[in-house]
């Protein structure tokens, strides 16, 4: 179940994806909050996680260049 949530997300061009992000910026924003909440949750009932979180974290973090960011802008404010 996992591997086909991954493979659909990694289908979806990150190009739709900040123009539906930007198009419904208040539910985005909203989806943001519920999401932070959700794991604030889970960081608070497995607090040996913690560590491993960090490394996820900036790996994924790395791997999304300004650039990328820069350019779905541009395409999108087209």
């Amino acid at each position: 179940m996992r591997d086909l949530s991954i493979k659909r997300q990694n289908q979806t061009p990150l190009r739709q994806k900040a123009k539906w992000a930007f198009y419904e910026e208040k539910h985005f924003k909203r989806l943001i909050e519920d999401i932070t909440s959700l794991v604030n949750d889970l960081i608070e009932l497995f607090p040996a996680a913690q560590e491993s979180q960090k490394q996820l974290c900036k790996t994924e973090v790395a791997e999304i260049s300004a650039k990328e960011i820069f350019r779905c802008w541009e395409l999108w404010s087209r």
